[in-house]
């Protein structure tokens, strides 16, 4: 039963970030089908720590009754995919992805293959077995996600010590809230289960890497590229160590993939996407806010700078951005703000 539980609210979460997605699409096919499937979990994840937050914010307990409009969004996420007529099969050409390589290469890419699902099968026996055991993972993480779980609310009374989880107060809350709803759904703490949103995570990335390096190298070389990414010993810890650094690493790198998609493609609605990225790096970890806002902020103006637009539809493109990040992230850096809690 634990199972299906968590089944269900990884996939409500996907099926919202599905539903976000295309909803930004409007009635455009600016992603493709798998690049909409990979971008899915990672929003869906942030829409729903960003609403608890939210919520929270106006006074109301984090409870199933509470969460009801999420289960709404996700029932409009399996509508926009009941509209879909692509095949998935339709995106893979077998004459690239087999055919044109010699036996070694072919060969290679069993063993990249066999490896990269071997890597992540061994990530996920772990975090099934083996608790946090790390400082961070344990202390900040997981500590005020169990607080705010059984408390069924976030402390707002910056002078009560279990503040915003009663742990590391100056941490943004998005990992945290995250394992919050998958609890709530499960009915229960489990942890094992819990951790392997971070697992998810990255396959989410990797995904979303490989797809979106189709345009500039090939085949081998993007399945030899997620080898390597996966191969890296940080990023294998953190997938099911219990840290947020590999949520983080997610939505940086979907910011800055859809910023030169935006380039190539002048289409503003990826702008949106982009800074919703941004704004759940921020609610994730302080550096999200320090260190990458100001880098993606960088790189939009050079875009906006090289890009072959009119001014108005610069002017245009530069205000969607910010106005979505601070929709999106403006009420958790205010209410950083006026509690006085420091920003890194």
């Amino acid at each position: 039963m634990n199972s299906i539980l968590f089944i269900i609210s990884i996939t409500t979460t996907a099926l919202i970030g599905f539903f976000a997605v295309s909803v930004t699409e409007r009635n455009k096919q600016i992603f493709s089908l798998p690049e909409k499937f990979a971008l899915s979990f990672p929003l869906g994840a942030g829409i729903i720590a960003f609403y608890l937050f939210y919520i929270s914010i106006l006074g109301f307990n984090i409870t199933i009754i509470s969460t009801v409009p999420l289960f709404m969004l996700g029932m409009f996420g399996i509508l926009k995919i009941s509209q879909i007529r692509t095949r998935l099969d339709s995106f893979v050409n077998y004459e690239e992805c087999w055919n044109k390589h010699s036996w070694i290469k072919r060969a290679l890419l069993i063993l990249f293959t066999i490896t990269i699902v071997w890597k992540l099968s061994f990530m996920f026996f772990n975090a099934i077995v083996i608790p946090p055991i790390f400082d961070d993972a344990i202390t900040c993480w997981s500590y005020k996600a169990k607080v705010i779980y059984f408390n069924k609310s976030i402390e707002m009374n910056p002078d009560n010590p279990l503040f915003l989880g009663g742990a590391y107060s100056l941490y943004p809350l998005a990992p945290s809230l995250f394992r919050v709803w998958i609890a709530l759904i499960m009915g229960g703490w489990h942890e094992g289960y819990i951790q392997l949103h971070s697992l998810i995570i990255l396959v989410s990335l990797l995904l979303l890497i490989f797809i979106n390096l189709k345009e500039y190298t090939s085949f081998f070389m993007r399945v030899l590229s997620c080898y390597l990414i996966i191969s890296v010993p940080l990023f294998s810890t953190h997938a099911y160590a219990g840290y947020a650094d590999i949520i983080l690493s997610c939505y940086i790198t979907i910011c800055f993939i859809l910023l030169m998609k935006w380039y190539f493609t002048k289409e503003n609605n990826i702008l949106i996407i982009a800074a919703a990225s941004m704004a759940m790096a921020i609610f994730t970890k302080n550096e999200g806010l320090v260190l990458y806002l100001p880098a993606a902020l960088i790189t939009f103006s050079y875009y906006c700078y090289k890009v072959a637009m009119k001014l108005d539809e610069k002017v245009k493109a530069v205000s969607l951005y910010i106005l979505t990040l601070c929709i999106v992230a403006g009420p958790w850096i205010v209410f950083k703000i006026v509690y006085n809690i420091p920003l890194w």
